[in-house]
């Protein structure tokens, strides 16, 4: 009968016994697997954190998080977005009505169904108190409309009057209504009115349908598709029932805040792939030195019997016991960081005056799962990488094992004693001069120490480097998405009007006509003669207004004017927004080049050369023109516009109105990305908006008008050239009608209003910065922490053969030292490579990204590092000499 070998106890024993033996090392290892879980957690955490901040903040901006939509959207188109794979939540809204109080209106009256609603429009709203209504006579309002028609202090229940004014060909109608919920919302109170909400039941009772619907809104499905890509998906799936009907797509905010936080998801990609590198070359080095020193131990369990295979089971069966007390401890902190101090720190950063954090989830513990299995995987690959080089070995190869050149230091000395020269003098020359015979210097001997093993060297070297590199590039992405960039591309002061002409003309008190100024002379003459303001370092938005010969839509027909103008007239088919008015902009010859190139680049239809010589003008637009539309827009090139006097307005259109001819050159949608940086004025959008070079503008004879000033000035005179302009423009705007005030934005007001938002995000990206270095700086002290203690028994033959120990101190002090060096060698080399890569990988998506090389974080970890280093040399090694020579010589022995 054959007696089996209880060899599954035997290797948990040796386990044990060898877990017990190496506890300061395995120690070391805990600690190793533990931070490298915390940091991984922690960083993708802190990152994803702002994100969660960001998406909270631009969509209370916004208020929706919706990114797609279709306008006058039918019942068949609804129900065919909703079984697109790539749309994720599809929603219904129905524009209907404006409350009027006291004859002016004062909310917009809309209807949701229960998607647009709950999905896309409540998660950019705070302190949502009842419902949604449900019945015909309930309306929901924003608290800031409340305010409006006089309510400080809502109650549910309470009741509304209310005059509505239809949109299509309905009497007006007063009726009360119940207050079934209200809201707070953070869109721009200026650019948004107030939205009052009514049930479905209500629009039926008007007999007003559902569809066609105002908009059909849409939430993305998925973070890698930008506003462009999802449109043109949708133009091809699904079938527009009209050439005006129009899909219009933005970024997702989760692809945005991608975009804004570091540039692209390719560099989000590699930035985590830095990260994880740098927590498995933790892992490694460590792993590795640790197995390396016990190959003559693993030898002489070769030498009675056991098996390679064996010897894997007892390395990872001590391996496990690190991995689950590492991963324990690691899972804990960062659990606790992440979840109890994460979420209020960043709402408080980031959300001032913008509600609470309350929707905001930072603690996914899908995250810690993946980083706890990451960091797992990583070991068990550590080790099994490292054990390889046990196993591979002879018993007798193993038990005489001495890593490469490790007794390099002692041999010389052996061999110095068999020399001629006196003892003392040996000792004498290395200690006073620092140089042995045979140019065996300490210097030397420092830098072979450090590369006696080349792999060792080299995966410290880099797992330094790269956290290093990967807190440089946190830098250098914080400091070139800082939205202080954007701001600081404007002008210390913007002056001009909100003008809107297509309302004004012809009705306001204020009686426009070809000579009516915008910004007088004399108010530019004013601003002039403010001390600090010069006429070098100001510019001017000029042109004028104009009529123009739009073609009159009549039975689904066009008839008469400008066949260029079809493509505008049809992209505003059935709406009141047909207009006759147009703005003229003036561009000088740096804008047309830039034009130029922007066209030549992205292959767009334009006549650049018609618009450059004076002949030709550009039709600008903000993504008004559907797909087909802007393809009859390029058809139009060539055609002639004709521009007339602001006379025509009460008159039919008569050439003695005429004040000149140009050829159309393109119709341009400024919305898109890449489109050259232009002050326009600020009533372009929404109306008939041309550009043409100073030599088209006087072909037309026009009187040219000042529709915007630009301002720079000295810094440290800002503050009083600020106040006095405001009052100057106060002073103006008492002899003007409110519709024409002048308002002036300040570069320092728009910092200031943005300071809070800038502070969070350099403060996020500098706690980020310095876990990245953190990681770093771990593996170094981990690993120089293994090495010294594999180093006991070469210290101690150096020692006593010789050495002194301030020899020996100098010795272990000169390897932190190249050890920091050769890092800041990295640095420079490598490391600025990897960061002007990195810089010029965001400018192609985030176009204000500014690339700053992070000189003086560089100089501070070329200050410190070395220092660290030093400093973690010289403790490790008393640490490690504390006892005498022939006790560190009996225990290495035993």
């Amino acid at each position: 009968m054959e007696l089996r070998n209880n060899n599954r106890e035997v290797i948990r024993e040796l386990a044990r016994a060898n877990y017990r033996k190496n506890r300061g090392r395995n120690r070391v290892l805990t600690l190793a697997v533990a931070l490298a879980v915390f940091m991984v957690f922690g960083a993708f955490s802190i990152a994803r954190g702002k994100m969660e901040a960001d998406y909270l903040l631009y969509a209370r901006n916004d208020g929706s998080v919706a990114s797609l939509s279709l306008e006058d959207g039918s019942e068949k188109q609804y129900e065919k977005i909703k079984t697109l794979d790539y749309v994720k939540n599809t929603g219904l809204e129905k524009d209907f009505a404006v409350w009027y109080k006291g004859g002016a209106p004062v909310l917009g009256c809309t209807v949701l169904d229960n998607t647009a609603f709950e999905k896309l429009i409540r998660p950019a709203y705070t302190d949502v108190t009842g419902h949604y209504p449900e019945e015909a006579n309930e309306v929901m309002l924003p608290l800031r409309g409340l305010e409006q028609l006089g309510i400080e202090n809502p109650h549910i229940g309470m009741t509304l009057d209310a005059e509505l004014r239809f949109q299509e060909n309905r009497d007006a109608i007063e009726s009360s209504f119940v207050l079934s919920g209200y809201y707070k919302d953070y869109v721009n109170p200026i650019l948004n009115v107030p939205v009052a909400y009514f049930s479905e039941k209500y629009l039926e009772s008007l007999g007003i349908p559902l569809f066609p619907a105002s908009y059909i809104l849409m939430e993305q499905n998925g973070f890698f598709a930008d506003g462009e890509l999802m449109e043109a998906k949708l133009y091809e799936d699904v079938s527009t029932e009209s050439v005006a009907q129009q899909f219009i797509g933005m970024n997702s905010l989760a692809f945005t805040v991608v975009e804004d936080f570091i540039g692209s998801y390719m560099v989000a990609f590699l930035c985590s792939v830095m990260i994880l590198g740098g927590a498995f070359l933790l892992i490694y080095n460590v792993m590795s030195i640790t197995l390396g020193n016990d190959i003559r131990q693993y030898g002489l369990l070769k030498t009675i019997g056991t098996t390679g295979g064996q010897i894997k089971k007892i390395v990872f069966c001590q391996t496990g016991r690190m991995i689950l007390a590492g991963c324990l401890l690691g899972a804990a902190a960062g659990s606790f960081v992440v979840k109890f101090l994460l979420p209020g720190t960043l709402g408080e950063l980031y959300l001032h005056g913008m509600g609470s954090a309350g929707g905001m989830a930072v603690f996914y513990p899908a995250f810690l799962a993946a980083s706890v299995v990451f960091v797992g995987l990583t070991t068990l690959l550590a080790a099994g990488i490292a054990v390889r080089k046990v196993v591979k070995f002879s018993p007798i190869e193993s038990v005489r094992y001495e890593e490469t050149a490790s007794a390099a230091a002692s041999h010389t000395y052996r061999r110095q004693r068999r020399t001629r020269q006196p003892r003392s003098s040996i000792l004498q020359r290395c200690g006073s001069r620092k140089h042995c015979s045979d140019g065996a210097s300490i210097a030397g001997m420092a830098w072979r120490n450090i590369t006696r093993s080349g792999r060792r060297f080299a995966v410290t070297l880099l797992s330094l480097s790269m956290g290093c590199i990967c807190a440089l590039g946190a830098v250098v992405i914080s400091r070139g998405t800082d939205i202080t960039n954007s701001i600081e591309e404007r002008h210390d002061f913007e002056i001009s009007t909100f003008t809107n002409i297509d309302r004004d003309a012809g009705y306001a008190s204020y009686d426009w006509d070809d000579n009516t100024p915008v910004i007088t002379e004399e108010l530019r003459d004013r601003i002039l003669a403010v001390d600090g303001v010069s006429e070098d370092k100001m510019g001017y938005t000029k042109g004028c207004f104009a009529m123009i010969n739009m073609p009159s839509e009549t039975n689904g027909t066009e008839e008469g004017g400008d066949e260029a103008l079809l493509p505008r007239l049809k992209s505003v088919y059935g709406t009141t927004a047909v207009s006759f008015f147009a703005t003229l902009q003036i561009v000088d010859d740096a804008f047309v080049e830039e034009l130029r190139k922007y066209v030549e680049e992205y292959g767009i239809n334009a006549d650049v050369d018609s618009l450059e010589n004076g002949t030709g003008t550009m039709l600008l637009h903000t993504h008004e023109l559907s797909k087909e539309l802007q393809e009859d827009g390029d058809e139009t090139i060539g055609m002639p516009l004709h521009f007339y006097s602001l006379s025509l307005f009460e008159n039919k259109v008569d050439d003695k109105y005429l004040k000149g001819e140009l050829s159309c050159a393109g119709y341009l949608d400024i919305s898109k990305k890449h489109f050259p940086k232009l002050n326009m004025t600020t009533h372009g959008s929404g109306i008939n908006y041309f550009i043409m070079t100073e030599k088209a503008f006087r072909s037309l004879n026009f009187k040219e008008k000042i529709f915007g000033i630009q301002i720079d000035v000295d810094r440290q005179k800002e503050p009083l050239i600020k106040q006095e302009i405001t009052g100057i423009i106060q002073q103006d705007n008492r002899t003007r009608d409110e519709k024409h005030y002048i308002y002036m934005n300040s570069k320092s007001d728009a910092l200031n209003d943005a300071s809070s938002y800038i502070r969070a995000s350099r403060i996020v990206m500098g706690v980020l910065s310095v876990l990245l270095m953190v990681m770093g700086i771990a593996n170094y002290f981990n690993t120089l922490y293994t090495s010294l203690s594999s180093r006991q028994k070469e210290l101690a033959v150096m020692e006593s053969v010789g050495m002194t120990r301030k020899q020996l101190g100098r010795l272990v002090v000169l390897e932190g030292a190249f050890y920091g060096l050769s890092v800041i060698g990295m640095l420079l080399t490598l490391g600025s490579a990897v960061l002007w890569f990195l810089g010029k990988a965001i400018k192609q998506d985030l176009l204000y990204f500014k690339f700053y090389y992070p000189w003086a974080w560089t100089a501070v970890i070329a200050a410190s590092l070395p220092a660290i280093c030093i400093l973690t040399a010289v403790f490790m090694y008393r640490r490690m000499t504390g006892k005498s020579i022939t006790e560190r010589l009996r225990r290495y022995a035993d």
